[in-house]
């Protein structure tokens, strides 16, 4: 609707323009007849066309504005549903596609905007061009065929002058995004940054990527300039070559003084319209290095959705040749990569059959031929020393690390939990923190409830502390890390999950706030696998999965691996 009623309009701004045209020579005419009469006539018309074009000159932004809000709202809302489906956000590496965000948020809105604007233009120039093309040709053919000839020529030299700005464009938005992040990062990592008293060392290298920036931005700035002096001397060619082959035309008397002004009107106008490439071409340039961002992030989406397919066609033909038992699993295959294939199952069993892991580069293997069946309520602590796998591990389990081969047979995620090292506090209210990764009104759970947990988890004061449940602050600023752990274990509570998966979960936590924490797990019913350094939690747990150095590892029950610590 919205793109109709542009294009009516952009058709009426073109018949305004023919009409100002000849009433714009009808003006000169009179004026070169002395007729007063005529004149203040045709001057009437002439502005009674002016104040009635302003309405419809003055709506055309205004709709070409909607048109590229709502463009916009879908390319975003697209994007996003793809770049969030199957956690392919976790899965784009940033080496291959940087700032997805800004690409997003910036270059979309960018490339909605530059695209429109040259579409319209194309459609304007061309309109125009069968508009005037007449008129040119009437008043006089030489005019017409120099109007073509010029326009060729400064397409041409554009071209060759203005290649090398799409180029640079590109590299500027990508060392823009670079500096941004930085920034960001810097942000993000204050605190710990004004412990080293980094500032400085930090200095150092933001001036360094922004040097990076202006570099790159002078070398465009310079091209600029050399395509304005072109675009200049070129417009004044525009303004002085109708008046050389016209002006003696009216000396001989073969054409009237107000069809000099109208040649230089449709002069200017069918240059203008064949000469898209002279006037547009700067839009163009940030237009191509936006549009070859956005068309990267792309690919790399098509790419993991149809690795993502492909794992799912050959979960589902697994499921049809194997075993009864594993025709009988529920078969929803979650996508997969590189051999490693996850299938949900149901209840709250964990199977991993003969998986064999590797770091994303393939130089090193983690674990080889790992095969282990955990029931519903087991517990499985993960051992060994620093460097060997044990958090890779559990990404792999909760499918986030790709890189290997075998089976992994769990639980549906929403009957997962994951509880990092480091606990996320998403932007939102109190309440919001505690029942993420669902909304309040999503999982149903009371006010009551919530602050049962919070009292569970040695939080009872929170609530009140920070203005009530619906209280909105910078969670990741104002909460302790200890805090911010116990409040993933609050989540923990009110979500019951079939499977935990707990990774270094209690670093923060002093030892009777540890306990407290474990005791919650290991009473809930879920299955538990954990990672942690500290042997006290050995204890809340049945079995000890120890990874070695190059992939080896062996199981053994809680109690003997205690019983050898001691001994040791």
């Amino acid at each position: 609707m919205w793109l109709s009623l542009l294009i009516a309009f952009l058709l009426m701004i073109s018949f305004i323009n023919i009409r100002k045209s000849y009433a714009e020579r009808d003006v000169f005419t009179a004026l070169e007849a002395r007729s007063a009469a005529l004149f203040w006539r045709d001057l009437f018309i002439y502005a009674c066309i002016l104040v009635g074009s302003i309405p419809v000159v003055g709506s055309f932004g205004w709709i070409k504005s909607q048109l590229e809000l709502l463009w916009r709202d879908w390319l975003t809302r697209r994007l996003l549903s793809r770049y969030l489906a199957n956690r392919n956000f976790t899965r784009i590496p940033a080496s291959e596609v940087d700032n997805p965000d800004e690409r997003i948020q910036q270059d979309i809105a960018s490339f909605c905007t530059e695209t429109l604007t040259i579409a319209m233009a194309v459609a304007d120039s061309t309109l125009a061009f069968f508009s005037f093309v007449t008129i040119l040709y009437l008043i006089s053919p030489t005019l017409l065929v120099v109007a073509v000839a010029y326009a060729i020529a400064g397409t041409v030299a554009t071209l060759m002058f203005g290649k090398r700005l799409i180029g640079m464009h590109y590299e500027q938005q990508r060392l823009e995004a670079e500096f941004r992040y930085n920034l960001v990062y810097l942000r993000d990592n204050a605190e710990a940054i004004g412990l080293y008293n980094a500032g400085e060392r930090e200095s150092k290298g933001l001036l360094q990527r922004f040097g990076c920036v202006l570099k790159n931005m002078y070398s465009i700035v310079s091209w600029q300039r050399n395509m304005t002096l072109f675009k200049t001397s070129y417009d004044y060619g525009v303004l002085i070559i109708p008046s050389l082959i016209s002006a003696p035309l009216y000396l001989a008397g073969q054409i009237e003084l107000g069809m000099i002004v109208q040649a230089a009107t449709a002069f200017g106008t069918v240059v203008g319209a064949l000469s898209i490439v002279v006037g547009q071409y700067q839009t163009y340039a940030r237009l191509g290095a936006i549009a070859r961002r956005i068309s990267d992030f792309i690919g790399k989406l098509e790419q993991l959705e149809n690795q993502a397919a492909q794992s799912e066609m050959t979960a589902l033909e697994h499921n049809a040749t194997g075993a009864p038992e594993c025709q009988a699993t529920a078969a929803a295959a979650i996508a997969t990569s590189n051999g490693i294939k996850t299938r949900v199952t149901a209840g709250g069993r964990l199977v991993i059959s003969n998986l064999s892991m590797t770091t994303p580069d393939r130089s090193h293997s983690l674990v080889q031929g790992l095969n282990l069946e955990l029931k519903l309520g087991a517990r499985l602590i993960i051992a060994g020393p620093s460097g060997v796998g044990k958090s890779s591990l559990l990404r792999a389990v909760a499918g986030l690390w790709l890189d290997g081969s075998g089976l992994i047979e769990r639980p549906d995620l929403s009957d997962m939990m994951v509880l990092p090292q480091e606990s996320y506090m998403p932007l939102g209210t109190l309440r919001d923190q505690l029942t993420y990764p669902l909304s309040a009104e999503e999982t149903g759970i009371s006010d009551a409830r919530i602050i049962d947990v919070l009292k569970r988890v040695d939080l009872a004061e929170l609530s009140l502390r920070v203005g009530g449940l619906n209280a909105v602050k910078t969670w990741s600023e104002i909460l302790s890390p200890g805090e911010r752990q116990r409040v993933a274990f609050a989540r923990l509570l009110l979500a019951t999950p079939k499977l935990v998966l707990l990774d270094e979960a209690t670093s923060a936590l002093d030892a009777d706030n540890e306990r407290k924490m474990y005791e919650f797990v290991t009473t809930c019913g879920a299955t538990v696998v954990s990672v942690a350094h500290h042997q006290a939690l050995i204890a809340y747990h049945d079995t000890v999965l120890v990874l070695e150095h190059g992939g080896g590892w062996r199981l053994v029950e809680a109690d003997e691996y205690l019983a050898s610590l001691r001994k040791d």
